[in-house]
């Protein structure tokens, strides 16, 4: 495991760390300023137009002194800090094929899905991740916040709104808006090193800013660059809650929920191989005549065996990432009053990771081993049984081919340029960008079904070997099988915008009517291409056997592409009825905003959608604001482009049979074929978003506070899902019946199974059904979607006394509801495997001539997975489904507490001048990730494993 820095040093950091900040402490001779920015006119996300008030707007902006008290450098991390902001379904940890994997987190606003929130740049669409992921079982993109220079970033607004009037498309469920450094004078280089005292978990930050004026001051040019290092962390280097899969009996599991065999998650495919003895008929389909297993002393038995095998030991659950961004901008004032401005982002990542050694099962790869193969000769020669038989591999797992390990490159770049000035009070704007992402995926140590069957019809020593255990194959015979497989991916994003700003149109009584005015174009486009093994053009064939994909444990995906063009128009306008020119006692402020958008796909269509709000301000420090918004997103290019695909999943029970056969393929420890359906015919997602709320920013005695509430609600019409395997088989236990599930017809194994159940079981008769050979699910436009919650913030600034002046500000957000209905089937996912109800978080600082010092806290509510559950009426604790009479495992809540401190040199006349040390550290209870039954031991959409982290940093400004 790679280590930045030895434990040595990491001991000599934490010894010395205080005695550099007692010694700041002690230099300290006036307050600081940080005469680098240079600021302008802001206006926040959420309005294109100057003259809206900030207080009409649900916008969250956390700014970068807050970035840095919380000691993150991810933007994962760093927004995970805004209730707002729901699980990410994207992340790092993800290994799984067919998924992003690598440096990537995407934001999920609302918990509505990632696809749902649009992220900008300063105001403008980031382009689309390269890779997508199903989330539900549905083709899902997002816009990976990992991209953007760090140390660009001046602050991040969210708007907690519906702004698809305003921004178009992916903004039903709110705005994340990047706001970098738009001027920059002087130099400033830093670095920051952090590391956990649990594990090898380490990191290390470098980051340069630089700013220059020339021209007398017309032109100037600001460069950003962020260097990121962090190494990998085994997950055996964690709690033997998380690191063991088989937690029957950890002393952390509660009394009642002990011994439940769900919370067994090691594997039945083991280096020791189940078999079955038989031969293959005429329609492709295995008649056996025994079943048989190897053992460890090398000899077979019959049945399937009951080695199980932790493939945690090889996992890793944070990846290694190196990451450079850089960016750079231009703003040149010409003469007649023209502005142009430029800037230019490049991101480039490599992320290694690694997951167990691929499993092979009948489910995943249908090979058979001839009993020419020398090996089976052997074992046939000491097991008069498997003599004169083909055999049948239903279970293996050859170690010795060495685990998965996982090579994601990732590169992205955006140029941009514009013109901007003003004609006769109007402010005019127009510019060109072009963004392109591309991403490498590239997974070693996996298996060719074609090598593999012709590596097992050999009749030599050479033959691969199936009945030995580990260490049966010599690295000859493993690199006769083993492959590596790419998936190269590619999206980009060319667009051109043209907009016009008037703060003064005409005046009203309570003051100038503000309007905005724009048109955009842009061209979307993605490819997706699989590896030759995996795309169907270099198949599996073994005699009468076929399959599209030739790799072990892979399903077999077609290469996609597509583009589209998207032409819109807007308007928006904001209406002073009243203000300070009419203000009364009652009435001090009346302004209502609306807006509207019109926007054309070249593949769905066409859609208008207005939004409405308002602020009314009885008094001067007091005012209600609301909304209405419509909003739209188009099915994303995947979804519409994709096709049909087969598909093997693990973990899905039959729960007409799991109990009754206790059989792998029915318990969800054997893979499931399943069938994903495209469909042509689907429509756009719509959606309708009201928030209520009111802001209290009181003047005199309690000047500097500020606190707003804001109820919201949110229903979306013809959302894009897929009624999955899990969704096919509780319809079948509710209603009887289901043509989704495809079974085979009842054997007489079946029926002597069921007939033994009801037998010891008189008060829960089951009748006998056959194996689930096929679970059909296809992407529909779900019924209906409603989230509701309400947000609350408080925030008060002191100003300077002689103890230092303090910054206090927490964040709330409920989620009070969150139900999908698809046909006649209404689901509650509130808290269900995510979407907790609560979330919050907050931070108090003291500055005090140069020291600031901050502790914050960040919330995460409970939440349930349904992945463990027991009888209604076990007794067992948890939150119960009556309809299913079922109690489900509660994942408690998490709340962990940062503590940072920095002090800055000012005007001390020596080197130390312009230089800032930070210390902190992060989780300072070292609160460990909440037990969820996963193989990681806890959602990593929601949680981490970092621990307690300690990190230094030292910044110079020259």
């Amino acid at each position: 495991m790679h280590t930045i820095l030895n434990k040595s040093l990491k001991s000599l950091l934490l010894a010395s760390t205080s005695v550099m900040m007692t010694a700041a402490v002690a230099g300290a001779q006036e307050a600081a300023t940080d005469e680098s920015l240079e600021f302008e006119e802001v206006v926040v996300v959420g309005t294109r137009i100057k003259g809206l008030s900030e207080a009409a707007l649900p916008v969250t902006v956390m700014g970068n002194a807050q970035i840095e008290a919380v000691g993150a450098t991810n933007m994962q991390d760093i927004l995970s800090y805004i209730p707002a902001i729901g699980d990410f379904e994207f992340q790092d940890a993800n290994t799984g094929t067919n998924g992003a994997r690598g440096d990537v987190a995407g934001v999920n606003m609302r918990s509505l899905g990632s696809g749902n929130t649009l992220t900008l740049i300063n105001g403008r669409r980031m382009v689309v991740h390269p890779t997508f992921q199903n989330i539900n079982d549905v083709p899902t993109t997002f816009y990976n916040v990992n991209s953007v220079p760090s140390s660009a970033i001046q602050r991040v607004e969210v708007l907690r709104d519906g702004a698809s009037a305003l921004y178009g498309a992916d903004a039903t469920g709110g705005v994340v808006n990047l706001v970098p450094y738009t001027s920059y004078d002087g130099i400033m280089l830093s670095g920051k090193y952090g590391f956990s005292e649990n594990t090898g978990y380490d990191e290390l930050t470098l980051t340069a800013r630089g700013g220059w004026s020339l021209n007398d001051d017309k032109t100037k040019i600001g460069v950003f660059g962020t260097y990121y290092k962090r190494s990998g962390v085994a997950i055996t280097e964690l709690d033997s809650l998380y690191a063991e899969l088989d937690r029957r009996e950890h002393d952390e599991i509660p009394n009642e929920w002990q011994g439940d065999s769900q919370l067994r998650n090691d594997s039945s495919t083991t280096p020791y191989s189940v078999f079955t003895t038989g031969s293959l008929n005429a329609q492709g389909t295995w008649e056996p005549t025994g079943t048989y297993h190897v053992n460890p002393d090398g000899t077979t038995s019959s049945g399937s065996g009951s080695e199980r095998y932790d493939y945690n030991e090889d996992v890793w659950i944070t990846p290694e990432v190196d990451r450079f961004n850089a960016m750079v901008n231009l703003t040149h004032e010409f003469d007649n009053g023209i502005e142009l401005f430029a800037d230019a982002f490049y991101y480039n990542s490599k992320s290694t990771t690694q997951r167990a050694a691929s499993p092979l099962d009948s489910g995943l790869a249908y090979i058979i081993i001839p009993e020419e193969n020398y090996y089976l000769q052997q074992a046939a020669a000491a097991n008069p049984d498997l003599a004169g038989s083909d055999v049948l591999l239903t279970r293996y797992r050859p170690l010795e081919l060495g685990p998965r390990i996982i090579e994601v490159n990732q590169d992205a770049f955006r140029v941009m340029a514009g013109v901007r000035g003003d004609f006769q009070g109007w402010d005019w704007e127009s510019a060109f960008i072009y963004s392109e992402a591309t991403a490498d995926d590239e997974e070693f140590n996996r298996q060719s079904k074609n090598l593999l069957s012709a590596a097992l019809a050999l009749t030599t020593e050479d033959a691969f070997n199936v009945f030995g255990g580990p260490g049966a194959n010599s690295e000859a015979v493993l690199e006769s099988i083993r492959i590596s497989t790419v998936q190269k991916s590619k999206t980009t994003l060319a667009s051109w915008d043209m907009k016009l700003t008037r703060d003064r149109l005409f005046s009203l009584p309570g003051g100038d009517v503000g309007t905005a005015l724009g048109i955009e174009w842009r061209r979307e486009s993605y490819q997706d291409d699989r590896d030759p093994r995996q795309d169907g053009s270099q198949p599996y064939s073994y005699g009468d056997l076929f399959d599209e994909s030739d790799v072990v444990g892979v399903s077999a995906t077609t290469d996609s592409s597509a583009n589209r063009n998207v032409f819109s128009g807007y308007g928006e306008v904001v209406l002073p009825f009243v203000g300070e020119p009419n203000a009364t006692f009652g009435m001090t402020a009346l302004e209502f905003q609306i807006a509207a958008r019109y926007e054309h796909f070249s593949d769905a269509g066409d859609t208008f959608k207005p939004k409405f709000g308002f602020r009314y301000a009885p008094v001067e420090s007091f005012s209600f604001r609301g909304s209405y918004a419509k909003g739209f997103r188009a099915p994303n290019l995947p979804q519409m482009n994709q096709g049909d695909i087969i598909r093997r999943s693990l973990g899905v029970e039959d729960p007409l049979r799991a109990d009754v056969t206790d059989l792998d393929i029915d318990t969800g420890d054997l893979y499931r074929i399943t069938t994903r359906l495209g469909n042509s015919e689907l429509k756009p997602e719509h959606t309708d978003t009201v928030t209520l709320g009111a802001v209290f920013e009181p003047t005199g005695a309690l000047d500097g506070l500020r606190m707003t509430f804001d109820w919201w609600k949110i229903e979306q019409e013809n959302v894009v899902v897929i009624l999955d395997a899990d969704y096919q088989f509780e319809v079948e236990a509710l209603t009887g019946t289901n043509p989704n599930v495809i079974r085979a017809a009842v054997t007489a194994e079946d029926q002597a199974l069921f007939d033994a159940w009801n037998l010891a079981n008189p008060d829960d008769q089951r009748t006998a059904v056959g194996v689930a050979t096929n679970v059909i699910s296809q992407y529909i436009n779900a019924d209906k979607r409603e989230v509701e919650g309400w947000d609350a913030s408080i925030e008060y600034r002191t100003g300077e006394t002689e103890a230092g002046s303090f910054r206090f500000r927490a964040d709330l957000s409920r989620l009070s509801k969150f139900t999908q209905t698809a046909g006649d089937v209404e689901t509650d996912y509130l808290r269900r495997n995510g979407n907790p109800e609560w979330r919050a978080s907050g931070s108090i600082s003291w500055m005090y001539e140069d020291l600031t010092t901050t502790v914050t806290v960040k919330h995460v509510g409970s939440v349930y997975d349904t992945s463990l559950y027991a009888d209604a009426d076990s007794g067992n604790s948890g939150t119960i489904d009556e309809e299913l009479e079922r109690v489900y495992w509660d994942v408690d809540s998490w709340t962990t507490f940062d503590v940072a401190f920095k002090y800055r040199f000012a005007d001390t006349g020596n080197a130390l001048d312009g230089t800032a040390l930070g210390f902190g550290v992060r989780n300072v209870a070292n609160k460990q990730p909440p037990f969820a039954d996963e193989g990681n031991g806890y959602f990593t959409s929601l949680h981490n494993s970092y621990g307690r982290v300690w990190w230094l940093s030292v910044a110079k400004q020259f």
